[in-house]
């Protein structure tokens, strides 16, 4: 679609309408890749959060049951005396560490620094208290109970583990509180990117919908009637009605433009066939009036060669028919002269004998003369024979020449009347 102003297309063009569908369909494609990388990364870090916060609570759980455990282990054997208590105390203190190793996961997990300087208030805290559990113990096993027992369970003591107690689970609450904060705020993205993407989904959705329907309804559908009209034309059907609202876009336009064609095709046609006709009937003064455009030029060139070619020869023709018609008629004329001439030469000719037989007869009958005349006469008798033999063979020769002399008339008149039809 390169190269086409889209504002200078009609509303109804199929350019304008595929534009807008290609258009609004890669907007929806990328606000829906921008959307999935988003809801993607709102996932990851959800399930970060998540991990953080159920790590946070497991170590934060795992540092308030250490400062229990040490709580409870030198309470519990000031007060019985139990080895298990004391050496509970001392692996918790010294071996397992729950308080420290909670502290070191705490530190990779993101702690804020407000909460990791309460984290380690709560840690120095509780180390101030391990000397006092120390020396409790020792008083303890040396069965000093009373001194022991006035040591982890004095008033200064309960006072220092209900602090300590006190601000462990403030600090806790405010981590939890700020880490459920964080993966709420992540889970409210995700969702709104999840629903934003499927929004757009839908919409892409639509749009190959709007897409298929504008190939099948409107592109298709229009294919399929220029087709039909293409296949009307190579089968030489001009008249085939078009059977669709033709509409202003590229295949309205094709339309009209097969309709014009078609127009021009007839209009040639019948011009082409009303032509020939009239020179089927003679009449080769004929003049082209369509338009002949494109390659129908050469048409009617041809055919404009063809008339003035035609009437040439037509014009040849009345040239020769007259002549023949002028030469016939001097030679029937002649013919019918040397008919006439050898007539009166045959009856000067038999008067001629006439005149001879009658001088015979009046002649002498001498002897000697009447053998000189009959040899003269003998002679002229043959002469006169020969004569009459050439007047004869003249006069056979006039008639066949007046016979041919006809014909050739009678065609020459027949030519004549043929160029006459010809309405030259």
């Amino acid at each position: 679609m390169a190269g086409l102003d889209e504002k200078e297309l009609p509303k109804n063009s199929f350019v304008f309408r595929f534009n807008r569908i290609e258009r609004r369909t890669k907007i929806s494609l990328i606000i829906g890749v921008v959307l999935l990388i988003i809801l993607y990364i709102a996932i990851v870090l959800y399930i970060l959060v998540a991990k953080e916060q159920v790590e946070d609570d497991m170590l934060l759980n795992q540092y308030r049951m250490g400062s229990k455990t040490l709580t409870s282990s030198v309470q519990s054997y000031v007060v019985t005396g139990d080895q298990e208590y004391y050496d509970a105390y001392l692996k918790e203190l010294e071996k397992d560490q729950n308080r420290d190793k909670a502290l070191e996961g705490l530190k990779e997990n993101n702690i804020r620094k407000e909460e990791w300087d309460k984290l380690q208030k709560i840690a120095s805290l509780s180390d101030s208290l391990v000397p006092i559990e120390k020396e409790a113990l020792e008083l303890s096993t040396s069965g000093d109970k009373e001194a022991a027992i006035e040591y982890v369970f004095g008033e200064d003591y309960e006072e220092q583990i209900q602090r300590i107690s006190s601000l462990t689970d403030e600090t806790i609450s405010q981590i939890q509180k700020r880490v459920e904060k964080e993966r709420m705020l992540f889970l409210i993205i995700t969702i709104v990117c999840g629903l934003n993407f499927a929004a757009a989904s839908l919409y892409v959705g639509m749009q190959c919908r709007k897409t298929i329907r504008f190939a099948k309804d409107d592109l298709l559908s229009s294919i399929l009637v220029v087709s039909e009209q293409m296949r009307y034309l190579s089968e030489g059907h001009l008249d085939a009605p078009m059977e669709i609202k033709v509409e202003e876009n590229e295949v309205g336009q094709m339309l009209k433009d097969i309709s014009h064609m078609k127009k021009s095709l007839s209009d040639i046609i019948e011009e082409i066939t009303i032509i020939l006709d009239q020179m089927g009937q003679g009449n080769f003064r004929v003049e082209i009036e369509q338009e002949y455009i494109g390659d129908f030029e050469a048409v009617k060139e041809a055919f404009s060669d063809i008339v003035l070619s035609m009437r040439s020869i037509v014009d040849t023709l009345h040239v020769v028919a007259d002549e023949v018609e002028h030469g016939s008629s001097m030679l029937a004329d002649a013919s019918e002269e040397l008919a006439t001439d050898c007539t009166k030469q045959a009856a000067v000719m038999s008067d001629l004998m006439g005149l001879i037989k009658e001088l015979q007869d009046k002649i002498p009958a001498d002897e000697q003369h009447e053998r000189q005349m009959q040899r003269f006469i003998q002679k002229l008798k043959e002469c006169m024979d020969q004569l009459a033999g050439m007047i004869d063979n003249n006069s056979a020769t006039a008639q066949q020449t007046a016979a041919i002399s006809q014909q050739q008339k009678a065609q020459a008149e027949s030519m004549v009347k043929i160029v006459n039809r010809l309405q030259l």
